[in-house]
């Protein structure tokens, strides 16, 4: 999560981005960003919109159940000739 000032043609702007990872799941992540924002503060207020935005589609991906190759994998494994179960 960063706020980055940007000189563009004489003009300040502030550039936003973020970026998340999943707490369950590593392997998801989520990235928003917004660019040419005139003040720090609007670009703070930003931040925090982007950051439930991306909280929010993390909480859907992990919620929605296993990613296919991971269940396949879980398959493969319960399924082996020497497995136990």
């Amino acid at each position: 999560m960063a706020i980055k000032q940007v000189e563009i043609n004489g003009t300040k702007y502030f550039k936003v981005t973020v970026s998340m990872r999943g707490q369950t799941n590593k392997r998801l992540r989520s990235q928003k960003c917004r660019e040419k924002i005139t003040t720090l503060k609007e670009a703070q207020k930003i931040e925090k919109e982007l950051i439930a935005e991306c909280g929010l589609i993390l909480g859907k991906m992990e919620g929605s159940g296993l990613p296919w190759p991971d269940l396949l994998e879980k398959y493969e494994l319960a399924h082996r000739v020497d497995s136990p179960w």
